[in-house]
């Protein structure tokens, strides 16, 4: 069960009071209130000096390099994971990274690719000497979504809360 399905599951039996998820409810489900956070295209960026940089390549020699995932939790869903599966990419070599930091300097040291989000890409491309490097399928993109049970909608504590929220990713 992926944490998504977990936190807007809940959410629908009344059983969670806010979760953050990548995941909408049905939309039948009506005491389901959500509000966008944050929208973004994933990017790879590896070093100025990878063997890809300023090079399209297909996806076998692509996926030949190692990758280094960021990934939270215990390893249950992952998005990027998910899209370079639906496209057909499987990496020879994949770590998966719990913190933006351990990947940064995995794909500036060495010949690993990283996929974050481009938000998170643009603050380090510089810092880190670090490129993009065009991905031989469709980008991935992905949003994350603030979801409450309706019952919440107009209680004090929970507008500030989801407000500073908003404000931690604006």
């Amino acid at each position: 069960e992926a944490e998504g399905e977990r936190g807007t599951r809940g959410a629908e039996g009344d059983q969670v009071d806010l979760a953050v998820t990548d995941e909408l409810p049905d939309t039948d489900a009506s005491d389901i209130v959500h509000q966008k956070l944050v929208g973004a295209p994933f990017v790879c960026d590896g070093s100025n000096q990878h063997p890809l940089a300023g090079k399209r390549a297909g996806k076998k020699r692509f996926c030949s390099f190692a990758h280094v995932i960021v990934s939270h939790g215990d390893g249950q869903f992952n998005p990027v994971e998910e899209h370079f599966a639906r496209n057909d990419m499987v990496f020879d070599h994949v770590m998966k990274s719990p913190t933006v930091l351990p990947a940064l300097l995995l794909a500036r040291d060495g010949e690993f690719l990283v996929t974050m989000p481009r938000s998170i890409a643009d603050e380090f491309l510089e810092a880190f000497k670090l490129v993009e490097i065009p991905q031989p399928a469709a980008i991935l993109n992905t949003e994350i979504h603030l979801v409450w049970h309706r019952s919440n909608d107009n209680d004090e504590c929970h507008q500030w809360v989801r407000s500073k929220l908003v404000e931690c990713v604006v």
